[in-house]
């Protein structure tokens, strides 16, 4: 077909990169397709990709205030947890969706959502300690990553025997431990490499302490896409949060200043 450019008019369109006058019997409907990629068509095809309205904005900024006072408190649970003889020297790091043998071992919590499952690994640990008169301190902090998937971990209070928490895991988990030989401070760890328990062996157990704290509070930094979890990320324990810290404030920093706790994290 050839068009003849004297008779196109301004009542023209265009199909397919030609202007076609409508009068003309040529005519037909446009092929000319819609600009998916504008954020105007997105948003006309997805409703929910929206910008938040001004309580939603509120919402966002009371999380990221919590989240930070959170975060700020790491270092006073921490020392607190060692000011009442309450040292986090058992280091516990759990896989989830590395942990294969849930089918195997009876009452696992494999099959609970990330939230609840975290949450009753710290109600498992809270009634062992209690049981033997023991208080939770802890710190943890929860995680996603590329590669690892969903994975929490965890600074705790110990003073049972240690056979006695990785019982309690190989449980929870439903993945039996290894007796392959272990790196070194690894005290126990998972067949399937699902959960892992380390000691705080080092020189310095203060300064390691609190490079602990840093790690866990420092998760979400470390990837270049931002996890999407539900509930919590980090926290403490009751025994260690605000309300404790803050009634014995004087006291613990007190003892912070005796023994150099702010000194031990450049050693």
């Amino acid at each position: 077909m050839t068009i003849d450019p004297n008779k196109i008019t301004a009542d023209s369109q265009e199909t397919k990169g030609y202007a076609v006058s409508t009068a003309s019997p040529y005519a037909r409907v446009s092929l000319v397709r819609k600009n998916t990629c504008s954020p105007a068509y997105r948003i006309g095809k997805n409703p929910q990709r929206r910008e938040p309205n001004a309580r939603e904005r509120r919402a966002s900024r009371d999380k990221q205030a919590r989240l930070q006072r959170q975060q700020d408190h790491f270092p006073d649970a921490t020392a607190f947890a060692y000011f009442n003889g309450w040292p986090l020297e058992h280091r516990i790091t759990i896989t989830w969706a590395a942990c294969f043998g849930g089918e195997r071992i009876e009452g696992n919590i494999i099959g609970l959502n990330d939230k609840t499952r975290n949450e009753r690994l710290r109600s498992e640990l809270a009634r062992f300690l209690r049981k033997a008169g023991h208080p939770l301190a802890c710190i943890w902090s929860r995680d996603e990553g590329a590669r690892l998937g969903l994975h929490v971990h965890l600074g705790l209070y110990w003073p049972l025997p240690d056979d006695e928490l990785v019982k309690l895991l190989t449980r929870l988990t439903g993945s039996p431990a290894s007796y392959a030989r272990l790196e070194q401070g690894v005290m126990a760890q998972s067949e399937c490499g699902g959960w892992q328990i380390k000691r705080n062996i080092a020189e310095s157990r203060l300064a390691s302490a609190q490079r602990w704290a840093g790690y866990l509070v420092d998760q979400g930094k470390r990837h270049l896409i931002v996890p999407r979890i539900k509930g919590k990320v980090i926290g403490v324990s009751r025994s260690i949060h605000y309300a404790p810290v803050e009634a014995q404030r004087e006291a613990l920093e007190a003892w912070k200043h005796d023994i150099g706790w702010n000194d031990a994290q450049s050693t």
